[in-house]
C-alpha cells in the first residue's frame, strides 16, 4: 500500500490497487493514474475533475466505478456509499470534467422547493421526491431555487 501526506491540511491518500502505476503530488493537487489514465486529480476546494466512462449530463450525481465516472443510481444499493458527487457540466464519455463534492452550486435551470431536500434518484438524476426503492441519500439541500448545498447524508438502505 502507498500512503501520501500532504501538509498542512493533514490529506492522507492510501492506495492499495496494484495497477495504479504512478502518484504525484503539488500543493493543491493530487494526480493518481491507473492504466495511463488519469482517474481522479483532486483539487485545493471541493472539486475533484475525473474521467467520464459514458457520456454524462450536467448536474448529476457520479460514483466511480473501474476507475472512471459512472451515474450514480438509487435503485443500485451498491452506489449507496460510493457516490463522489455532481457533474459541473456535461462530460463526454473518455475525457476529463468537474464533479462538485461539496458547496453552493447555482444553475439557472434548476427549479427546487427552498427548504427542502434533494434526492438522489435514477441515472444520476436528482429529486425531492424520496425514493421508494434501493436507498435513499440526501445530496444537497435546496437553498433557492436554482441554489442548492451539496452536502451528502448518510445513506439509508430501503428494505
Amino acid at each position: 500500500m502507498t500512503e501520501l501526506r500532504i501538509q498542512p491540511r493533514s490529506f492522507i491518500l492510501r492506495i492499495s490497487q496494484p495497477d495504479t502505476q504512478q502518484l504525484a503530488a503539488s500543493p493543491r493537487r493530487v494526480y493518481l493514474r491507473m492504466a495511463n489514465r488519469t482517474v481522479v486529480t483532486r483539487e485545493a476546494g471541493n472539486i475533484i475533475t475525473v474521467t467520464a466512462g459514458a457520456s454524462l449530463g450536467g448536474h448529476r450525481a457520479v460514483v466511480i466505478d473501474s476507475g472512471v465516472a459512472q451515474y450514480a443510481d438509487s435503485t443500485t444499493t451498491g452506489n449507496a456509499t460510493r457516490v463522489v458527487g455532481l457533474t459541473k457540466g456535461a462530460i463526454t464519455s473518455g475525457t476529463s470534467g468537474e464533479v462538485q463534492t461539496y458547496g453552493e452550486l447555482v444553475e439557472p435551470s434548476f427549479a427546487w422547493t427552498p427548504g427542502e431536500p434533494i434526492y438522489l434518484g435514477t441515472n444520476g438524476q436528482l429529486t425531492q421526491t424520496v425514493p421508494t426503492s434501493g436507498f435513499i441519500l440526501q445530496v444537497a439541500i435546496a437553498i433557492t431555487a436554482t441554489k442548492i448545498f451539496i452536502k451528502q447524508r448518510e445513506p439509508i438502505l430501503i428494505s
